[in-house]
């Protein structure tokens, strides 16, 4: 169970920065830094982490990115926002990135040939002319 409760304090901490609108908010940034990872081992774990978040560490965060709970909308001000925590990335998901890249890269290796057949064709035109 420690790997999920490491797994609850990286999400809950990732939501600060979600929170700030900002993913690298320096005031933020500085915040974690200054609260937990300057400290070592001076202070109780949840103490640092407390004094980083303002209160105890909230699962929710988790759970949504986990894909067992919904994102809520977050209502501040007047204004709503809605909590966009990104899921965790599955072996479909990167494989099909992976074949996406793949083929935009072998367009961009054909459209470089095509260009290199066309530049020696008509020395005079420039690959940029003829598009």
């Amino acid at each position: 169970y420690f790997y999920i409760w490491a797994e609850v304090l990286d999400k809950d901490a990732f939501q600060a920065f979600v929170e700030s609108g900002d993913l690298f908010d320096k005031s933020t940034a500085e915040r974690f830094r200054r609260e937990i990872l300057s400290r070592g081992g001076e202070r109780d774990g949840m103490d640092m982490y407390r004094a980083f978040r303002g209160d105890d560490p909230d699962k929710q965060a988790m759970l949504i990115a986990r894909g067992l709970a919904e994102a809520e909308p977050i209502v501040e001000e007047e204004t709503e926002q809605i909590v966009d925590i990104p899921r965790v990335d599955t072996r479909e998901a990167a494989r099909q990135r992976a074949e996406r890249s793949r083929r935009e890269r072998e367009a961009a290796r054909l459209q470089a040939e095509a260009d290199s057949l066309a530049a020696a064709e008509n020395p005079t035109e420039s690959p940029a002319e003829s598009n």
